[in-house]
């Protein structure tokens, strides 16, 4: 079965469901915990198949093209293979394999990645509009995106957390952000800028260290990619040196959508996350400006340098300053935006 034809079955899938429990299933309460999950349509049909063998209707539902054969693992990779690419949701044998494991159930929820930030039965999509309502921004949030099971376990393992940053120019910020100074140590015609995207991004919420501290705490992400810290990785190390890519293919997130965040999206970022910190209590997210440490940005410059952001001792979240992008110091880090 190929990506297409399993989507092609999800609306089918969704109302036979609805309607037609499998055996055991009649009475029985969905799960509480909402998440946003590839709908497991091929489990579904498998476990269709199973029941109608037990009721002698396997011919009848065999007539109507439901009836999937098993996966070898063999056929699981081919499979992932062919369907990685750069999709929004590409499956791979991990996700299939989760499909595969429970036969009798899926779950449809327009809810997504559940945070310590807000209430799990609330959808972030309305959280996130709420936010932007109190802050005095005019944006309509569209619905968030979902997400396979193995992007999900990336959520948790590496604090990933899901924002909208809307499409807005730093003359419609809410009065409290704090802008970025284009001209602290460059002239901001020599800045290749970029417009915030309207988008949902995943973001890396880990703390930001002080450069004497030597690492960021409990650096999961660092572990996996096995590297000893984030200080000392280049821009180049990161993009020539494919170290993003390989967090993509750790993290299940598409290879093209994960980068660094620009300056822009850094200043916005680092403003709302300090303003849910300190404004709504959400202890769990970092105050990107408050230590004297740089990260590097995607931003180019006109001589090819790339910028670099938020030293508490050069300004915090207006300061914007530019490092060769083969160059690496025990005072500049990185963090991960996945752009959905």
């Amino acid at each position: 079965m190929t990506f297409s034809q399993i989507n092609n079955s999800i609306n089918y899938s969704r109302k036979w469901f609805r309607d037609n429990p499998p055996a055991g299933e009649a009475g029985r309460a969905r799960p509480e915990r909402r998440e946003n999950l590839l709908p497991r349509s091929e489990a579904f049909w498998r476990g269709r198949a199973a029941d109608c063998q037990n009721k002698g209707e396997w011919a009848k539902e065999r007539k109507m093209g439901r009836i999937i054969k098993p996966y070898a693992p063999a056929q699981l990779r081919e499979l992932h293979d062919r369907n990685r690419g750069d999709a929004p949701n590409p499956i791979s044998a991990e996700d299939l394999t989760e499909f595969l494991r429970q036969p009798d159930f899926w779950r449809d929820s327009s809810s997504a990645v559940v945070s310590d930030g807000y209430d799990e039965m609330v959808d972030v999509g309305v959280w996130m509009q709420n936010v932007y309502r109190d802050l005095g921004v005019e944006v309509v949030v569209p619905p968030a995106p979902k997400f396979t099971e193995r992007q999900l376990r990336s959520f948790r393992r590496f604090t990933f957390r899901l924002f909208f940053v809307p499409a807005i120019g730093e003359d419609k910020y809410p009065a409290s952000f704090v802008k970025p100074n284009w001209d602290q140590s460059l002239k901001a015609a020599q800045i290749f800028r970029k417009l915030l995207p309207g988008k949902w991004v995943a973001v890396e919420t880990i703390g930001k260290p002080n450069s004497q501290s030597g690492d960021y705490h409990e650096d999961r992400l660092a572990e996996a990619m096995n590297i000893r810290s984030r200080f000392g990785v280049s821009w180049d190390d990161l993009h020539d040196g494919g170290l993003l890519a390989k967090i993509a293919k750790a993290t299940g997130f598409p290879r093209k959508a994960t980068r660094l965040p620009t300056a822009e999206e850094w200043n916005f970022l680092a403003n709302l996350m300090g303003w849910l910190n300190l404004d709504r209590g959400e202890k769990n997210l970092p105050r990107l400006a408050s230590t004297n440490s740089w990260e590097w940005c995607e931003n180019a410059c006109e001589n090819g340098f790339r910028l670099i952001v938020g030293n508490s001792g050069c300004g915090g979240l207006t300061n914007v300053q530019s490092n060769g992008p083969e160059y690496s110091n025990a005072h500049t880090g990185f963090r991960v935006l996945v752009e959905l």
